[in-house]
């Protein structure tokens, strides 16, 4: 993936005083969704270390934010 569109995303959460972790799509509203997700999931008690990953990989809904031209140049 494109290193443009990676967000490199730093909190200070409850569960970790300095957060810090890559979200694949890019967006000040996709890093507030993602932290929400981490609040719901730390919540509810299901936050696992292995979460990281799935923020570094997820690549989005089809036909959101898809990238349809690119100029090289």
């Amino acid at each position: 993936k494109d290193e443009v569109f990676i967000n490199r995303i730093k909190a200070k959460t409850p569960f970790k005083k300095n957060l810090e972790f890559v979200l694949s799509i890019p967006g000040e509203h996709n890093a507030l969704n993602a932290l929400s997700v981490l609040a719901l999931i730390y919540g509810v008690g299901l936050l696992k270390e292995g979460v990281w990953e799935h923020f570094r990989t997820f690549s989005g809904v089809k036909r959101r934010q898809e990238v349809i031209y690119s100029n090289e140049n």
